[in-house]
C-alpha cells in the first residue's frame, strides 16, 4: 500500500473496497448526488502520484506482524505486547497533638506520584509514538484539623485543606524532530507553535503517529468549620464548605495536525459507503486535513461557598427526623488576565457586514452576531452569572412501626457542580485549518501535503477583534444566565428484623435530575430549509450541498479559513443564520434531565457460627433527556442512561474460619502452630449486572425489532453479532445484516454488504441508513442491546496474628476477578451503518481499557506497635 498498491484491499467479508481518483471528479447529473469519480485503475496509485512526505512519514509505521482478514486487511493487523510499566509511590505522614482536655489536632501531608508507560500504535521509542510515554500524575495535600470541646455538648471542629493534583502525558520520543527532514519547508515549520516535536498524523480506521503534551495542574484550598451541639433529644450540627479551586492548563492541543480520511478517494465527494475510499490512498496523495492550534495556558479560579446545617430530632422512642439546609453559592470561574468569552450577542452588527460587496450580492442577509469577552466595558469578569438560588432543605425520618418493622424515608434537594465547558477562551487561542478544497470537497487543492499552510498560521488576537473575532470559524459559547442543576432525591422503605440475627430490607429510591447541563446547535438553517436538503422530507442534498459564489472571499477578517480562499460555498452554509460564521454550538444550557428509579432489595445475616452475609438486588431504570433529535422541530432525544443496569444483584460474605485456638479445628496447645493456624479469615464478593446499553449511531432508522438477537452467543465465536445476520451467496461463511440506504431522490437500495446475501432484499430489510440533512430517529443507546457483563467475584484471605502484648502482625492475601473471567464490558458493537461489520464486535480487539483486569493476586503484610 505504501507503493500505492491498494489491489489487495478489501472489507471483512472479501469484498473490494475501490481508490477513486479525485481529480477524475467532475458533474454528472445522472449520477448519484450529482458527481463522478473514477477509480484507478487496478487499484493502483501511480508512483507519480504519490506525495514523498506522506511516504516518509507513513515509514514511521510499525509493520504488521499478522493478518486479520475477518476485521478488513490491513485495518487490525499489528498484535501489541508492550513493556507496559505502572509505578505507584505514595507516602502519608500524620502528626496527632493533644493540648489538653478542651483541645486536639492534627497535621497530614500526604504524596503520590504514579507514572505510566502506556502504548497504543507499536512504536515505543523514537518519533511516532502514540502512546503517553510518560503518564505522570502527581499528587500532594496537606490538611491541618483543630478540635474543639468546649463543653459536653458543644464542640467545634476547624478544618484548612490544600491539594495540588498535577497530571502530564506526552509521547517522549517525539521531543525534538526536525520536520523539515520529512519533507515540510522550514518557512512553515518556523511558525509552528509549542516545543520542536514529530507532530502528530491520523488516518482513519488506522493507527494514528506522534502525540503532543497535555499538562494541567489544579490547586484546591479549602475550610470547612462546623460545630456540634447536643440539646435534649435534638442535634443540632452547622458549618461551612469554602472552596477556591484554581485551574492551570498548559495542553498544547494540536500544534501541527494532519489527517487523512476516506473523503477524497471516496466514490461520492459527499456521502461515504463501505466499499469506496481509504484515508492511507488519500494521504499518499497529499489529500490531507489537519490544523495548527496556537494553544493558551489560562489560570482560571472558580469559588464556591456554602453555609449548611443539619437538625437531627428524636421526638419519642418511635419516631426520628432529620432536618437539614443548604446553600451553594457556585461562582463560574474567571480567567487571571480576562482571557475568557462571556456568551454571544446575537443582535449587534457584525463589522463584516459593511465589507460585502452588496451590489453582487443584494440577496445576503445583514450579518449580525459576535462574541462578548470577560471584563472588557461593563461585561464582568466571570463567565457566567451567578445563580443565587441554590437552596437545598433535606428532610428525613425513621418510625418504629412495630417492635421489629421500621419505616425510612427521606427527600433532599441537590445541585449539581458544573464541567469545564464554562471556559471558553474564543480569540485568545486560535486553531488555523488545512483548506484542501475550493469546491466543498469535490476537488482537492493540488499536494496541499507539501504546504498545508500556504497562508500563514493564524495567530490570537485576542479581544481586539470585537464582534469581529472568528469570522468563517466555528466556536462555542456560554449561555451566561445557566442555571445550576439540580437533583430531587428521594426514598421510602421498610426494614424488618427476622429471626437468626438477620434483617431484610425493602426500598423504594429515586432521583429526579433537571436543568442539566446540556449543549445545542445555534447557527442551523431553518425547518423550511432543511426539508428541501431532505429525501425522507421531499428534498434532495444535491440542492443543499450545490456550491454558491462566496461573498466572503478575499475579505481579510476571515484570513485562515475557507471563507477566505473558496470560490463557493454551499448553499445549506450560506443558509446559516449568521453565514459569516461557521458551525456555532451554545454550550451551559438547562434543556437536560436524568430519572432513576429503583427497587432496592438487602439481605443481611449476622454471626452465624463465625458467618456474616449481605446480599443486595436492585432493579432500576434510568433515562436521560439530552441533546435533540431534530433540532429545528425542538424535539428532545429521550432514551436509557449511559449507566443504566436494569437488575444488578450482589453477595458478600465474611466467614471467620473455624481453625486454632478456642475453634473446632486444629486447636492445637504448641505455641507456635496455634499462632500460624489461629485468626484466619475470609471474604467473598460475588456481582452481576446488566450490560452498558449499546451506543446508537445518529443516522440509522430501524424498522424491524425482531433482528435484535434475544440470546447474543458471547463465547465460541471471534464476531459476536447483536443482529440477526444472512449468510453471503458466495461464502456461506461471511455473514452480514441485512441493511438498506436511503438515495438522494428518496428510493432505496441495499447495502453493498447486503447485495449479495441470501434472503436479504429491500422487502425484508431490518436497517436502513438515513440519508444527509435527516433528523436522528433514535435515541442515543439501544434499549435492547446490551454490552457484555458477566458475573465476577472476588476472594480474600486475612490473617491476624498477636506476636506480643504491644506487636501485631497482619497478612492478607487478595484475588481480584479470582475466577480469571475475560470480560469487554465496555466493548461497543460497531454502530457505522457504513461498515460491513455493523451490529457486531471483535472481543479480542478490545483495548485495555475496554476490558476488566484478568486475575489480580496482591499480597500485603502489616506490622502494629
Amino acid at each position: 500500500m505504501l507503493q500505492g498498491d491498494f489491489s489487495k484491499l478489501v472489507d471483512g467479508a472479501g469484498r473490494p473496497i475501490i481508490i477513486y481518483d479525485p481529480l477524475t471528479g467532475r458533474a454528472d447529473a445522472s449520477a448519484p448526488g450529482g458527481w463522478r469519480r473514477d477509480p484507478f485503475p487496478g487499484n493502483r496509485i501511480p508512483a507519480s502520484r504519490i506525495n514523498p512526505i506522506a511516504q516518509k512519514i507513513l515509514g514511521y509505521q510499525p509493520k504488521s506482524n499478522r493478518s486479520d482478514p475477518v476485521a478488513g486487511y490491513a485495518r487490525s493487523n499489528l498484535f501489541l505486547s508492550p513493556p507496559a510499566t505502572d509505578a505507584f509511590f505514595n507516602y502519608v505522614f500524620k502528626i496527632d497533638q493533644q493540648f489538653n482536655e478542651k483541645h486536639r489536632m492534627y497535621v497530614r501531608f500526604a504524596q503520590n506520584d504514579r507514572t505510566e508507560d502506556r502504548n497504543t500504535n507499536g512504536v515505543f521509542s523514537g518519533p511516532g509514538q502514540d502512546g503517553q510515554q510518560p503518564f505522570k500524575r502527581i499528587n500532594d495535600a496537606f490538611v491541618a484539623d483543630h478540635l474543639a470541646t468546649f463543653s459536653p455538648t458543644f464542640i467545634f471542629n476547624f478544618r484548612l485543606s490544600f491539594n495540588r493534583f498535577i497530571e502530564d502525558g506526552f509521547g517522549e520520543g517525539n521531543i525534538g524532530f526536525d520536520k523539515t527532514t520529512l519533507g515540510f519547508p522550514a518557512s512553515l515549520v518556523s511558525q509552528v507553535p509549542g516545543i520542536t516535536s514529530f507532530g502528530r498524523y491520523t488516518f482513519d480506521n488506522y493507527n494514528a503517529l506522534g502525540r503532543f503534551r497535555s499538562n494541567n495542574l489544579t490547586n484546591t484550598i479549602a475550610t470547612h468549620p462546623s460545630f456540634t451541639w447536643i440539646r435534649g433529644s435534638q442535634t443540632w450540627r452547622g458549618g461551612a464548605d469554602i472552596r477556591f479551586t484554581q485551574y492551570i492548563t498548559k495542553n498544547e492541543g494540536s500544534p501541527f495536525l494532519l489527517t487523512g480520511t476516506r473523503g477524497f478517494t471516496q466514490a461520492r465527494f459527499d456521502q461515504g459507503d463501505p466499499n469506496s475510499g481509504d484515508s492511507i490512498a488519500s494521504f499518499l496523495l497529499g489529500y490531507v486535513g489537519g490544523q495548527v492550534d496556537y494553544q493558551l495556558f489560562p489560570t482560571t479560579l472558580g469559588k464556591y461557598y456554602a453555609p449548611w446545617f443539619q437538625n437531627d430530632w428524636k421526638v419519642n422512642r418511635r419516631l426520628t427526623i432529620n432536618l437539614g439546609l443548604r446553600w451553594d453559592i457556585n461562582v463560574a470561574p474567571n480567567e487571571r488576565y480576562d482571557r475568557v468569552n462571556r456568551s454571544f450577542d446575537a443582535n449587534v452588527t457584525n463589522p463584516a457586514n459593511a465589507l460585502v460587496n452588496r451590489t453582487q450580492f443584494p440577496n445576503l442577509p445583514q450579518l449580525k452576531g459576535g462574541l462578548l469577552f470577560a471584563g472588557v466595558g461593563d461585561i464582568p469578569r466571570i463567565a457566567a452569572d451567578i445563580d443565587w438560588n441554590n437552596v437545598q432543605p433535606r428532610l428525613g425520618f425513621a418510625y418504629l412501626l412495630r417492635d421489629k418493622l421500621v419505616m425510612r424515608g427521606g427527600w433532599g434537594l441537590y445541585f449539581v457542580n458544573p464541567n469545564n465547558d464554562y471556559l471558553q477562551l474564543n480569540g485568545f487561542q486560535v486553531t488555523t485549518g488545512v483548506i484542501n478544497s475550493n469546491d466543498g470537497g469535490r476537488t482537492p487543492i493540488g499536494n496541499i501535503l507539501s504546504n498545508p499552510f500556504p497562508n500563514g498560521i493564524t495567530v490570537p488576537s485576542g479581544a481586539s477583534g470585537g464582534a469581529a473575532t472568528f469570522l468563517g470559524r466555528g466556536f462555542n459559547f456560554v449561555n451566561p444566565s445557566f442555571q445550576i442543576p439540580y437533583v430531587h432525591q428521594f426514598s421510602f422503605g421498610f426494614q424488618y428484623q427476622l429471626p437468626w440475627e438477620s434483617k431484610l430490607e425493602v426500598s423504594y429510591v429515586g432521583n429526579r435530575t433537571l436543568k442539566l447541563q446540556t449543549t445545542k446547535g445555534f447557527n442551523e438553517p431553518d425547518l423550511a430549509f432543511r426539508q428541501r436538503c431532505n429525501p425522507l422530507e421531499g428534498g434532495n442534498p444535491v440542492f443543499c450541498n450545490e456550491g454558491l459564489p462566496n461573498p466572503f472571499r478575499g475579505l481579510a477578517p476571515f484570513a485562515g479559513t475557507n471563507h477566505f480562499t473558496s470560490n463557493t460555498l454551499s448553499r445549506f452554509n450560506l443558509a446559516r443564520p449568521y453565514p459569516h460564521f461557521g458551525g456555532i454550538t451554545e454550550v451551559t444550557r438547562n434543556d437536560g434531565r436524568i430519572d432513576y428509579n429503583s427497587l432496592q432489595v438487602t439481605f443481611e445475616k449476622r454471626a452465624l457460627n463465625g458467618l456474616n452475609i449481605i446480599s443486595t438486588y436492585t432493579f432500576s431504570k434510568q433515562i436521560e433527556e439530552w441533546g435533540f433529535n431534530d433540532l429545528q422541530k425542538g424535539i428532545k432525544q429521550r432514551g436509557l442512561y449511559l449507566a443504566d443496569r436494569p437488575h444488578r444483584f450482589t453477595a458478600g460474605a465474611v466467614y471467620q474460619l473455624p481453625f486454632g485456638q478456642g475453634q473446632k479445628l486444629f486447636n492445637v496447645k504448641n505455641g507456635f502452630l496455634s499462632k500460624l493456624v489461629s485468626g484466619w479469615q475470609s471474604s467473598l464478593i460475588m456481582q452481576w449486572q446488566s450490560g452498558r446499553p449499546w451506543d446508537l449511531s445518529g443516522n440509522v432508522m430501524w424498522i424491524n425489532p425482531d433482528a435484535y438477537l434475544k440470546d447474543i452467543q458471547w463465547k465460541g465465536s471471534d464476531q459476536v453479532w447483536a443482529f440477526r445476520t444472512y449468510p453471503s451467496l458466495t461464502n456461506p461463511a461471511v455473514r452480514s445484516v441485512c441493511a438498506a440506504r436511503v438515495n438522494d431522490n428518496g428510493t432505496l437500495s441495499l447495502q453493498s454488504y447486503s447485495a449479495n446475501l441470501q434472503g436479504c432484499s429491500l422487502a425484508n430489510v431490518d436497517m436502513i441508513r438515513v440519508p444527509q440533512f435527516s433528523p436522528r430517529f433514535t435515541s442515543f443507546r439501544s434499549s435492547t442491546v446490551r454490552l457484555h457483563s458477566p458475573p465476577t467475584a472476588d476472594l480474600s484471605f486475612n490473617k491476624q496474628t498477636k506476636i506480643t502484648e504491644r506487636i501485631g502482625f497482619q497478612f492478607r492475601v487478595e484475588m481480584f476477578n479470582f475466577t480469571n473471567t475475560y470480560s469487554y464490558y465496555v466493548q461497543q458493537f460497531t454502530n457505522d451503518p457504513d461498515n460491513s461489520n455493523f451490529g457486531s464486535l471483535f472481543p479480542r480487539t478490545a483495548g485495555n481499557t475496554a476490558v476488566a483486569y484478568p486475575r489480580h493476586i496482591q499480597l500485603a503484610a502489616k506490622i502494629i506497635f
